[in-house]
């Protein structure tokens, strides 16, 4: 049985309250002397996708992204940048990413997380439109095992904070929904350390997600989650900004509020509204069809 929505000024608290926490949590992580990795970039574009084309197709989201500047990504380039900038060049999506794979120095780093908390907004009472999509989202630059599931996570996770806002219950429902398709390892991340143990490092994909669940299992606040994540320390962290957002959905935008540039804090809310009117407006629609092709 699906579980009901709670009442609309609830479920946009929320959702505002994650767009808030996601937008604080980038202006905390661009203190640092370093620039903020390309995947902190892309957020924008898959929002702008969804309210502008009502669906997410790879060759409209590309174009989003790079439609806007992206940041120098250093001497020693991340997947990401290096697809995008094949792409651009005019390699078609499949061998970028191959090219990429076979040519970064770092692999794992720059997991393409971030990119799919729009996602989770605007596919509420969709789950199996929020697989669909954030799966085409992540394979746009990464077809590795572990990127595709825990990109996958990263929103299925958020959106059961935005329904539920409940955090054992969240991870309860995202490993679940993990369990039969995923590595130990990727299961792992979902779960919280011992109480008492420091927020673990690490810029790969498992080691942020993970990073994020501990310092919401820890907090009692978005301060504290925050506070949480940021004692890890390392410049433009992708947990950091994560943590942000997941928190601002599981507290509510009401601690975020005047805490931005009145108009950052405006056109945060504006997205939150969009695409969650986008998942209102499309919530009777049929399954996806590649979710019918696969028996879902």
């Amino acid at each position: 049985m699906i579980p009901p929505l709670p009442p609309d000024e609830t479920l946009a608290d929320r959702a505002a309250g994650l767009w808030l926490g996601l937008e604080l949590g980038l202006a905390m992580a661009a203190r640092s002397p370093e620039a903020l990795t390309v995947e902190a970039f892309l957020v924008a574009g898959v929002a702008d996708t969804i309210l502008k084309t009502e669906t997410m197709e790879p060759e409209e989201l590309v174009a989003s992204w790079l439609r806007q500047p992206l940041p120098p990504d250093g001497l020693r380039p991340a997947q990401t940048a290096l697809v995008l900038a094949l792409l651009d060049a005019g390699h078609e999506p499949g061998p970028a990413v191959e090219i990429a794979t076979r040519s970064t120095s770092r692999p794992g780093l720059d997991p393409p997380l971030l990119r799919s908390l729009p996602i989770a907004v605007a596919t509420v009472g969709r789950g199996l439109l929020l697989r669909v999509w954030s799966r085409r989202a992540v394979m746009t630059t990464h077809r590795d095992p572990s990127s595709v599931l825990l990109g996958f996570a990263v929103p299925r996770f958020a959106q059961d904070l935005l329904i539920h806002a409940d955090l054992g219950l969240s991870l309860a429902r995202t490993t679940q929904a993990l369990r039969e398709d995923a590595p130990e390892s990727v299961i792992r991340a979902l779960q919280p350390l011992e109480i008492g143990q420091a927020v673990p490092g690490g810029e790969d994909a498992a080691a942020v997600v993970q990073a994020a669940v501990h310092a919401l299992s820890t907090a009692g606040s978005w301060d504290e989650a925050v506070s949480q994540a940021a004692s890890r320390a390392l410049p433009g962290d992708q947990a950091l900004i994560l943590t942000a957002a997941l928190a601002g959905a599981l507290f509510g935008a009401g601690p975020l509020r005047g805490r931005l540039e009145p108009e950052r804090e405006s056109w945060a809310e504006s997205q939150a509204v969009g695409l969650l009117g986008h998942a209102r407006k499309h919530q009777r629609d049929p399954l996806p069809p590649l979710v019918r092709a696969a028996g879902g």
